[in-house]
C-alpha cells in the first residue's frame, strides 16, 4: 500500500515535478541558435539570470547528466527549484524564426500535433513521439497571453488565439537522458512540419529500391538534392501502382534493367491541383487531399509515360538538419528497411557535405527481426573505408540496437549496389 504522506504518493508526486523542471529546461533549449524555428516555455526564466547564463547552465550541468548528477549541484538544484510551472504541465509554443503571424505560428502547431498524434487510419508505428497540442483563448488570457505572445515574438495586438503544444510528466522514474532524447527527436519532427507549411511545390525525383517478381509494391528512395530547400529530404516509400498502371510500371522496370539504366520516377508539381494544398513533398506522400497517391512521370521510358502511385508505408522521413552545432558520426550510419524479400540499406545524410548511398542486401541480418525490418532502424557499420567511395567490400560488420534495447553485433552481405551521389552544401 502507497500512503499519501511524503514518503508515499507525495514522494511520487515530487519525482514528477523534478521530471517537469528538467523538461522545461530541455524545452527552453530545444532550438539551437541557427535553428530557423524558436521553442518558448510558457513561464519566465527566474529574474537572477539571464538566458546566455541558463543556457551554459543547462548545456554544462543538465542536459543528459543522470538525475544523481544533476541534483548534486547546488546552484543547478536551485535553479531547477524556482524554473518552470508549479503543475506537472509545461506549455510552449514553436513558433518560425522572425515570425510575427499568429495564424502561421498556429498552423505549425496543427502540423505538428498531426504528426505526433494517432489518427484513425493513421499508422501508429509510424508515430516515434506523441505530445498534445492545446489553444489559449485571447479573451480568456487577455494580458498574459499578449506578454506570451511577445515573447515568442508573435504580433500581440490582436486577439487572435493562440495553439500551443503542452506535455504532462506523469513518469517518476524517466531519466534525465531521456529527456533530452526525446527533444532531439522532437527537434527532428520540427524540421519536418517546417517543411510541411511552408515548403513551395517543387518536382521531386525517385529511385526504385526494391522490388520483387510477384510482388505488386515496390520501395522508392527520394533522390535527395541541395539546390533548394524543399529538396533536403530522406525518404523511404512503400508503393504500388493502381490497377491500370501495374502493367506499365513492371515493363518500366524490365526496360531499365534490360537496358541497364536507374529506375526513377519523377513527380511534377503541375500535375496537382493547388487549391486545397500544396504540392510539397509533405503533402504529395500524406495529404488526403490526392488520396495518398504520387503522380509520376517515368524518366527512362521511352514512351515518357506517367502513371499513379498509391502509398502504402513510409518507412523513413527526414528532412536534413543544416545546423552548425551537427557534426559527423563517428561510425557510418546507415537506414536499413524492407520486408521478407527486400532489404535494402541506405546511408543516413548527417552533415552537409555528405553523399548519398543506397545498397540491396543478400539477406536479412542474423537478429533483425521482420518486424524490425519492416519498422526500420538506423545501424552502425563497424570499420572504415578508404576508397572513394564507401561500402565497396562485399561484406562488413555492423551493430544496431534491437529487441529490449540490446545491442546486436552481425554481419551484413552487400549484393547489390543502387545508387551513389554526393551531397554539397547548399548554397547562400
Amino acid at each position: 500500500v502507497i500512503g499519501l504522506s511524503n514518503r508515499g504518493y507525495g514522494r511520487i508526486l515530487g519525482q514528477c515535478t523534478a521530471t517537469t523542471k528538467l523538461f522545461y529546461a530541455m524545452w527552453l533549449t530545444l532550438a539551437r541558435d541557427d535553428d530557423p524555428f524558436v521553442c518558448v516555455p510558457l513561464q519566465d526564466i527566474p529574474k537572477d539570470y539571464t538566458m546566455n547564463q541558463v543556457k551554459v547552465m543547462i548545456r554544462d550541468k543538465i542536459a543528459f547528466k543522470p538525475i544523481k548528477d544533476v541534483y548534486s549541484d547546488e546552484q543547478v538544484t536551485k535553479f531547477l527549484t524556482e524554473c518552470g510551472p508549479d503543475t506537472m504541465i509545461n506549455t510552449f509554443v514553436v513558433n518560425f524564426r522572425n515570425n510575427e503571424d499568429v495564424e502561421l505560428a498556429n498552423e505549425l502547431q496543427v502540423a505538428l500535433s498531426d504528426a505526433m498524434n494517432i489518427y484513425v487510419g493513421s499508422n501508429p508505428n509510424r508515430i516515434p513521439l506523441m505530445v498534445m497540442q492545446s489553444g489559449m483563448d485571447a479573451e480568456k488570457h487577455g494580458e498574459g497571453l499578449r506578454y506570451f505572445k511577445s515573447k515568442a515574438g508573435l504580433f500581440n495586438e490582436d486577439d487572435t488565439n493562440l495553439n500551443v503544444m503542452v506535455n504532462t510528466s506523469m513518469n517518476p522514474w524517466q531519466s534525465n537522458e531521456s529527456i533530452f532524447t526525446i527533444g532531439d527527436l522532437f527537434r527532428s519532427i520540427v524540421f519536418n512540419c517546417i517543411g510541411r507549411v511552408k515548403d513551395a511545390a517543387f518536382n521531386h525525383t525517385f529511385l526504385l529500391s526494391g522490388s520483387s517478381v510477384g510482388i505488386e509494391s515496390i520501395f522508392i528512395e527520394y533522390i535527395t538534392g541541395s539546390d533548394d530547400p524543399e529538396h533536403l529530404y530522406q525518404v523511404s516509400v512503400k508503393v504500388e501502382a493502381d490497377d491500370e498502371y501495374k502493367a506499365t510500371v513492371s515493363k518500366y522496370i524490365d526496360y531499365c534493367k534490360k537496358n541497364h539504366r536507374d529506375v526513377l520516377f519523377e513527380s511534377n508539381m503541375s500535375d496537382y491541383d493547388e487549391k486545397d494544398s500544396v504540392p510539397n513533398l509533405y503533402n504529395i506522400l500524406h495529404s488526403s487531399t490526392w488520396d495518398k497517391r504520387i503522380r509520376v512521370r517515368l524518366i527512362n521510358d521511352p514512351k515518357n509515360s506517367k502513371v499513379s502511385l498509391k502509398v502504402l508505408d513510409i518507412p523513413r522521413y527526414q528532412c536534413l538538419d543544416l545546423s552548425s552545432s551537427t557534426t559527423y558520426p563517428p561510425k557510418m550510419k546507415y537506414f536499413i528497411y524492407g520486408d521478407s524479400t527486400r532489404i535494402i540499406m541506405s546511408h543516413v545524410i548527417s552533415k552537409l557535405p555528405d553523399y548519398q548511398h543506397t545498397v540491396i542486401l543478400s539477406q536479412r541480418p542474423h537478429s533483425l527481426t521482420e518486424t524490425m525490418l519492416e519498422q526500420g532502424l538506423i545501424i552502425e557499420v563497424e570499420g572504415d573505408d578508404e576508397s572513394a567511395e564507401p561500402l565497396v567490400k562485399s561484406s562488413y560488420d555492423i551493430s544496431f540496437k534491437g529487441e529490449l534495447h540490446a545491442t546486436i553485433h552481425t554481419t551484413i552481405n552487400i549484393k547489390k549496389r543502387l545508387w551513389y551521389k554526393k551531397i554539397s552544401y547548399p548554397h547562400a
